[in-house]
Protein backbone atom coordinates (compact mmCIF):
# COMPACT_ATOMS: atom_id res chain seq x y z
CA UNK A 1 0.00 0.00 0.00
CA UNK A 2 3.01 2.36 1.08
CA UNK A 3 4.64 1.66 -2.47
CA UNK A 4 1.10 2.62 -4.86
CA UNK A 5 -0.01 6.10 -2.50
CA UNK A 6 3.99 6.97 -3.24
CA UNK A 7 3.45 6.10 -6.60
CA UNK A 8 0.45 7.73 -7.03
CA UNK A 9 1.33 10.57 -5.33
CA UNK A 10 4.02 10.90 -7.42
CA UNK A 11 1.97 11.28 -10.68
CA UNK A 12 -0.22 14.22 -8.98
CA UNK A 13 3.06 16.33 -8.10
CA UNK A 14 3.51 18.90 -11.25
CA UNK A 15 6.70 19.98 -12.00
CA UNK A 16 7.06 23.70 -12.70
CA UNK A 17 10.17 24.94 -13.27
CA UNK A 18 13.03 21.92 -14.70
CA UNK A 19 16.51 23.32 -15.81
CA UNK A 20 18.78 20.13 -17.48
CA UNK A 21 22.49 20.60 -17.74
CA UNK A 22 22.49 24.69 -18.29
CA UNK A 23 25.35 26.00 -18.92
CA UNK A 24 26.64 29.16 -20.34
CA UNK A 25 29.76 31.04 -21.56
CA UNK A 26 30.64 34.66 -22.12
CA UNK A 27 33.09 35.42 -24.75
CA UNK A 28 35.29 38.78 -24.36
CA UNK A 29 37.57 39.97 -26.62
CA UNK A 30 39.54 36.21 -27.11
CA UNK A 31 38.58 34.97 -23.56
CA UNK A 32 35.97 32.28 -22.57
CA UNK A 33 34.28 32.01 -19.31
CA UNK A 34 32.24 29.35 -18.21
CA UNK A 35 29.52 31.10 -15.75
CA UNK A 36 27.42 28.47 -15.39
CA UNK A 37 28.62 24.62 -15.87
CA UNK A 38 25.95 21.96 -15.78
CA UNK A 39 23.01 23.62 -13.55
CA UNK A 40 20.44 21.13 -12.67
CA UNK A 41 17.60 21.73 -10.27
CA UNK A 42 13.57 20.94 -10.49
CA UNK A 43 10.99 23.28 -8.71
CA UNK A 44 7.19 20.74 -8.15
CA UNK A 45 3.68 23.14 -7.80
CA UNK A 46 3.63 24.38 -4.10
CA UNK A 47 7.44 24.40 -3.31
CA UNK A 48 9.25 27.45 -2.32
CA UNK A 49 12.36 27.50 -3.95
CA UNK A 50 15.70 29.97 -3.66
CA UNK A 51 18.97 30.75 -4.54
CA UNK A 52 21.61 30.98 -2.29
CA UNK A 53 25.23 31.62 -2.88
CA UNK A 54 28.47 33.70 -3.08
CA UNK A 55 29.08 36.57 -5.30
CA UNK A 56 29.65 35.26 -9.05
CA UNK A 57 28.15 31.94 -8.13
CA UNK A 58 25.29 32.26 -10.98
CA UNK A 59 21.95 32.78 -9.68
CA UNK A 60 21.44 36.01 -11.66
CA UNK A 61 22.56 34.47 -14.63
CA UNK A 62 20.91 31.15 -14.38
CA UNK A 63 17.70 33.35 -13.66
CA UNK A 64 17.96 35.35 -16.33
CA UNK A 65 18.23 32.32 -18.58
CA UNK A 66 15.13 31.06 -16.99
CA UNK A 67 13.25 33.72 -17.90
CA UNK A 68 15.25 33.88 -21.79
CA UNK A 69 17.12 37.31 -20.93
CA UNK A 70 19.93 35.29 -22.46
CA UNK A 71 20.71 32.33 -24.40
CA UNK A 72 22.57 29.09 -22.71
CA UNK A 73 24.92 27.87 -24.29
CA UNK A 74 23.38 24.26 -23.32
CA UNK A 75 21.34 22.72 -21.71
CA UNK A 76 17.03 22.47 -21.58
CA UNK A 77 14.73 24.76 -19.51
CA UNK A 78 10.84 23.94 -19.33
CA UNK A 79 8.58 25.64 -17.61
CA UNK A 80 5.24 23.88 -16.80
CA UNK A 81 6.71 20.90 -18.96
CA UNK A 82 6.97 23.55 -21.97
CA UNK A 83 9.56 25.33 -23.93
CA UNK A 84 9.38 29.14 -24.53
CA UNK A 85 10.80 28.86 -27.32
CA UNK A 86 7.65 26.79 -28.25
CA UNK A 87 5.30 28.78 -25.98
CA UNK A 88 6.01 32.46 -25.12
CA UNK A 89 2.98 32.88 -23.38
CA UNK A 90 4.40 30.86 -20.33
CA UNK A 91 6.09 34.14 -19.08
CA UNK A 92 2.72 35.70 -18.33
CA UNK A 93 2.46 33.04 -15.22
CA UNK A 94 5.73 34.24 -13.86
CA UNK A 95 6.70 37.03 -11.67
CA UNK A 96 10.55 38.50 -11.71
CA UNK A 97 11.52 41.28 -8.80
CA UNK A 98 14.83 42.43 -9.78
CA UNK A 99 17.23 43.61 -7.01
CA UNK A 100 18.03 46.81 -8.84
CA UNK A 101 15.06 48.25 -11.61
CA UNK A 102 15.70 49.10 -15.09
CA UNK A 103 14.24 51.55 -17.01
CA UNK A 104 14.60 51.83 -20.57
CA UNK A 105 14.34 55.51 -21.93
CA UNK A 106 12.74 53.82 -25.27
CA UNK A 107 9.64 51.95 -23.48
CA UNK A 108 6.74 53.87 -22.49
CA UNK A 109 3.80 52.92 -20.28
CA UNK A 110 1.35 53.75 -23.26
Amino acid sequence: LTKFIQLFSNNLTKMVLQVKNLKKTFKLWFKKTEVLKGVNLQVEEWEIFGFLGPNGAGKTTTIKAILDFIKPTEGEILIFWEKLSKNRKILQKIGFAPEHAYYYDHLTGE
